[in-house]
C-alpha cells in the first residue's frame, strides 16, 4: 500500500510538471508566432520566421493525441493560421492550402469539443474563410464557396451563442461577400445580389 501511495504521488507530480512546461512552451509559441512575427516583418526577415513555424509544428506533432488539450487545439490552429498567413503573404499557395487545411482541422476538433463555445465557432469560421481564400487565389473556385459557406455556418452557429457579438457580426459579413464574389465570379447574380444585400444588412448593424 505504502509503494503504491508513493508510485501514485510521483505519477501526479510527474503529470503536473508536464503541464506546466507544456503550459510554458505554449506561451513561448505564442509569443514567437504573434508579437515576434511583426518584429521580423517590421525589418524583412520573415524567413526566420518559417523556421519558427516549423519547429512549433514539430512540437505539437509529438504531442499525443491524448494530452491535447483545449488550449493547445486552439494554440495549434491559431500557430496553423499564422504559418498559412505568412504562406499566402508571400504567394506560396501550396503552403498556404496545407497550413489552412491543418488549422481548419484542429478548430473542427476544437468546435466539436465544446460546441456551447461561441469562441471555438469563431475560430473554426475564421480557419475556414482563409483556407477558402487561399483556394480562390488558385481559382479553385467550387472549393473556394463550399469553404465559405463553411465558414458561414461556424459563425452562425457563433452568433447563436453570442447574438450581436461585433466580431461576429463581422465574420458572417466576411463570409456573406466572398460568397457573393465567387458567385459574380461565375455569373450567378441574382444569387450574388442575395448575398450582397445581406452583406448590407450586415455591415449597417455594424454601422450601429
Amino acid at each position: 500500500m505504502v509503494l503504491t501511495g508513493f508510485l501514485a504521488f510521483t505519477a501526479s507530480v510527474a503529470r503536473k510538471d508536464a503541464e506546466r512546461n507544456r503550459e510554458n512552451a505554449e506561451e513561448l509559441i505564442g509569443f514567437m508566432l504573434g508579437d515576434l512575427k511583426q518584429n521580423l516583418q517590421a525589418v524583412g526577415r520573415l524567413d526566420v520566421f518559417d523556421a519558427i513555424g516549423d519547429k512549433a509544428l514539430d512540437y505539437f506533432e509529438s504531442l499525443p493525441e491524448k494530452n491535447l488539450t483545449s488550449r493547445t487545439l486552439a494554440q495549434r490552429a491559431d500557430a496553423l493560421t499564422l504559418i498559412g498567413e505568412n504562406a499566402f503573404d508571400r504567394a506560396d499557395l501550396a503552403g498556404a492550402v496545407r497550413a489552412f487545411t491543418q488549422s481548419v482541422q484542429q478548430a473542427r476538433m476544437l468546435a466539436d469539443r465544446e460546441p456551447d463555445s461561441g469562441s471555438w465557432q469563431s475560430q473554426l469560421a475564421t480557419s475556414e474563410l482563409w483556407l477558402g481564400l487561399a483556394y480562390w487565389q488558385q481559382g479553385r473556385l467550387d472549393d473556394a464557396i463550399d469553404h465559405f459557406r463553411l465558414a458561414l455556418a461556424a459563425a452562425e452557429r457563433a452568433n447563436v451563442l453570442a447574438p450581436g457579438d461585433i466580431d461576429v457580426l463581422g465574420l458572417r459579413a466576411s463570409a456573406h461577400g466572398n460568397i457573393a464574389q465567387v458567385l459574380e465570379r461565375r455569373g450567378e447574380l441574382s444569387a450574388a445580389r442575395r448575398e450582397y444585400e445581406t452583406v448590407l444588412e450586415l455591415q449597417q448593424q455594424l454601422q450601429r
